[in-house]
């Protein structure tokens, strides 16, 4: 639940500051389990999303204060180092908007790296939050991820991206900021990090 917090609170951040501000800056944050893992979490990841300029002019007129902001979507890397040595990793989907897109559980994220599609299945049950003024929606879930999916994400030179929810689907990219973050994630916190 800390994790989930964490994460929210940091996709408001954003969304509340300029898009220059903190989008796709490198930020990690280390957390201590009491069974002596560690994780390792890329946060504030936020790809490209395509359309979101028209999508933002659109609802531009009836967004007030900080709601006046397109539709964002962060993929975060959390790595998890066991205390037996061994490592877990996810890609945490936060997606935040005027409106919901109602991810669900299951195959819901497609991943194209360069040219080979792969479609991940979230783990976690969707984490739906909304601010208390009631005009601006968070998403949140988790997709477990095997180390060969990730260091594909390293070395790839275009990563492309499909929500897709009850609502439609978002489609984005990894734009150059992302692709260093993952990489910059992979030397410091990944075991096979020598490999890259």
């Amino acid at each position: 639940m800390r994790l989930k917090n964490v994460l929210l609170a940091a996709a408001v951040l954003c969304i509340a500051v300029q898009f220059a501000g903190c989008a796709g800056s490198y930020h990690v944050k280390t957390d201590t389990r009491d069974d002596g893992s560690v994780d390792y979490l890329l946060t504030n990841n936020e790809i490209t999303v395509q359309g979101a300029a028209k999508y933002h002019a659109e609802l531009s007129e009836f967004a007030e204060g900080n709601y006046s902001v397109e539709k964002r979507c962060y993929i975060d890397i959390r790595s998890r180092k066991a205390a037996s040595g061994d490592e877990s990793y996810w890609l945490i989907l936060t997606y935040a908007a005027l409106d919901w897109l109602k991810i669900e559980k299951g195959r819901s994220l497609e991943l194209t790296i360069d040219t080979n599609s792969q479609v991940l299945s979230a783990d976690s049950e969707l984490d739906r939050e909304m601010d208390p003024s009631g005009k601006f929606f968070t998403e949140i879930l988790e997709y477990p991820v095997t180390s060969d999916i990730l260091w594909q994400m390293i070395r790839a030179d275009a990563i492309l991206v499909t929500v897709n929810g009850h609502e439609g689907e978002m489609k984005g990219y990894f734009n150059e900021t992302n692709l260093a973050n993952i990489r910059r994630f992979a030397r410091e916190h990944m075991e096979e990090s020598a490999v890259y």
